[in-house]
């Protein structure tokens, strides 16, 4: 029996079931945790990207330049161009429209890609991912490195398909 100036309900013991059903609660709610850090869901990408020995030929055929993207699977700012600007449709139609994209990826620090993605590092002088680099008829070739934001990303992307850009390498870096 409750005493006298206890509140109403004190005397209520707390249903079996309930401490179970809790922890139950908690340990599914760490997993999905676990799984949502282990597998992010993936970025949609809207951007049709060529394979690298189809391009040259796909470009010439086209007249269009070529747009290389430089990244790798551990780069961060990697991953958030690829959220903010080839997963956005506008920035994709404006990719698909005016160039003929290429994406090289470096899937591990040490082992480099094959010797074809090796000379393309090479010749264009690729020291940082992501780096865009936009390849006109004739060779004469502009460079984008590092990413400062969608804003100017797509700005330069469409700056570089409305002009001929000049004869001579440019880089542009951001940090």
């Amino acid at each position: 029996m409750p005493r006298a100036d206890a509140p109403p309900g004190a005397g209520r013991d707390l249903p079996s079931w309930l401490i179970p059903a809790a922890g139950c609660l908690l340990a599914l709610r760490l997993g999905v945790a676990t799984a949502q850090r282990l597998h992010p869901p993936r970025t949609p990408d809207l951007v049709a990207w060529t394979v690298v020995g189809e391009a040259e030929a796909r470009a010439k055929a086209s007249g269009k330049p070529l747009l290389y993207e430089f990244s790798a699977e551990w780069c961060g700012p990697c991953k958030i161009m690829q959220r903010e600007v080839f997963a956005n449709a506008k920035s994709a139609e404006l990719i698909n429209a005016r160039y003929i994209p290429v994406r090289i990826l470096d899937t591990d620090r040490s082992v480099p890609g094959g010797p074809d993605l090796n000379a393309l590092r090479l010749r264009f002088g690729i020291t940082a991912y992501p780096t865009l680099v936009v390849v006109r008829p004739g060779g004469a070739f502009e460079q984008s490195r590092g990413y400062g934001g969608a804003a100017p990303t797509i700005a330069w992307l469409t700056a570089q398909a409305t002009g001929p850009g000049g004869q001579t390498r440019r880089k542009i870096e951001r940090r």
